[in-house]
């Protein structure tokens, strides 16, 4: 996969070279991943996720300690008929577990997909008035490309702005 992307970089590059033969070929990199995490609003979606993560995981182990219980009261119950009422009881608590941390593991990956979406929209906005402004051929994100100089990396521009664009559209 990685090959197919630097070759497909590779054939970009060799078309824009062609296309802009009078031009010298301007080309950045922006690492997507850092701009989440340095900036602002990426910052506090990070910290909204834990928190819904780490809410999410306490009503498992909520679930999981009293699912731990049942089978205990299972494993002490001595009458025939009570033990079967608690083994009932310990199959409908082992199936509410289930569900619970099916339902919990869904959210958690939604929200998190949802955040990365919307910060990912706004920062893209960012970069094509980037792109527009400082008259920019190309610009790649630094997981497609395996080497480049640092020079031509703007991702600390691109949080920069991405962050100014956030705070303008808050007021």
């Amino acid at each position: 996969m990685k090959r197919l992307s630097v070759l497909t970089f590779a054939a970009i590059l060799l078309a824009a070279s062609g296309a802009y033969a009078a031009e010298a070929l301007k080309v950045a990199v922006v690492d997507f991943a850092r701009v989440i995490n340095d900036s602002k609003d990426g910052k506090a979606a990070n910290a909204e996720f834990e928190t819904l993560v780490k809410s999410k995981q306490a009503e498992v182990n909520a679930k999981a300690a009293a699912l731990e219980n049942a089978k205990n009261d299972v494993d002490k119950e001595s009458d025939k008929a009570a033990k079967q009422k608690k083994d009932a009881d310990l199959r409908k608590v082992g199936a509410e577990y289930q569900t619970l941390l099916a339902a919990s593991q869904a959210e958690v990956q939604k929200k998190g997909v949802d955040m990365r979406n919307a910060l990912m929209a706004d920062i893209l906005k960012v970069v094509e008035k980037i792109g527009a402004e400082d008259k920019y051929s190309l610009i790649v994100s630094s997981e497609t490309a395996p080497y480049f100089q640092k020079s031509l990396d703007i991702t600390d521009k691109v949080t920069k702005r991405f962050d100014e664009f956030r705070q303008k559209g808050k007021k």
